[in-house]
């Protein structure tokens, strides 16, 4: 599957972001920022549910980011956290669905 996306650059950036450079996880997030977007909100099928699964991609590459990570798999490794993260998110919702006064169904008969 062609992403379009740059194996080599993402990698470059993956490897400044486990060295700690904020500037580094700036580039990562031009690189991927849409194609996580667009895959979490194919997942989720929420627009402010796929931003908030994003969000959580990057702090989580920030955060977990291995050191070694052949080139060729970066895109393939960081799409597929974002689709973890879609995932659960979207198990989230299936989960708890809202009821019409904001509360969810786990609150019931817990006032």
């Amino acid at each position: 599957m062609d992403t379009g996306l740059d194996d080599r650059q993402v990698a470059r950036a993956l490897r400044g972001v486990a060295a700690g450079r904020v500037s580094a996880m700036g580039d990562l997030v031009e690189l991927l920022g849409d194609s996580v977007y667009r895959l979490s909100k194919a997942v989720t099928g929420d627009a402010v549910v796929a931003e908030d699964a994003a969000v959580e991609t990057f702090r989580q590459i920030w955060q977990h980011v291995p050191s070694e990570l052949p080139e060729r798999a970066a895109v393939a490794w960081a799409l597929h956290l974002a689709c973890e993260v879609a995932c659960e998110r979207a198990r989230g919702l299936r989960l708890a669905p809202a009821e019409p006064n904001g509360g969810t169904l786990s609150q019931v008969g817990h006032s």
